[in-house]
């Protein structure tokens, strides 16, 4: 597949097609609980609240900039400069790779393969890592709460933190928390960080 965005093409080669429902998603070798929950996150992302969890992780991005060490990279690098709608479509396209047809397609594994490999290249925190994993939970359930016809269940948190934390350890990011409901609490939100406290999501 490749798409282009700001006259810069993103390709990951896949003849794996696209999952039509949240029961084409490959259960690969993960628990009982990992498939509910991945089950769920995409039907939350592409039948329930398809819009809502595209701008809430939209604007989950955006407030990553707000933190230093991460604007300062970006801006560093030219991220923010001159590739400013590439570096977003990137994000935008590899994520929805995973999310729209599961943690062990083909097409996920390919763009875990070039998320960590974007970031391999350069010295980033691992706090910076999971901040930018708590934004991707967080602000989805929030702005529901704020703006959606609903706010997401206690099931579907729980499916959504656990979904997300698979993702971060798919990433290679150490750290994660061990029990997802823990993290529920607002001492652990993201707006910690832009404090310069310790990790949010840890």
């Amino acid at each position: 597949m490749t798409e282009r965005r700001g006259g810069e093409a993103t390709t990951l080669d896949s003849n794996q097609p696209f999952a039509a429902s949240e029961y084409e998603l490959p259960a690969g070798q993960k628990s009982s609980e990992l498939v509910r929950a991945e089950r769920t996150v995409w039907l939350l992302a592409h039948v329930h609240f398809a819009w809502d969890i595209n701008k809430a992780l939209e604007f989950a991005l955006l407030q990553t900039f707000a933190v230093p060490s991460i604007s300062g990279l970006l801006d560093r690098t030219g991220e923010f400069s001159n590739r400013t709608l590439k570096r977003y479509d990137d994000t935008a396209i590899l994520i929805r790779e995973v999310l729209s047809n599961g943690l062990d397609s083909d097409r996920a594994r390919r763009a875990f393969g070039r998320i960590n490999d974007m970031h391999g290249r350069f010295r980033i925190a691992n706090d910076d890592f999971l901040y930018v994993l708590s934004t991707f939970v967080f602000s989805p359930i929030d702005w529901l709460d704020r703006f959606g016809r609903r706010g997401m269940t206690d099931e579907e948190k729980e499916d959504w933190f656990l979904y997300w934390r698979e993702f971060g350890r798919r990433m290679g990011i150490p750290g994660l928390p061990v029990n997802s409901r823990k993290n529920a609490s607002r001492k652990h939100r993201p707006t910690g960080r832009l404090r310069s406290q310790p990790s949010t999501f840890s």
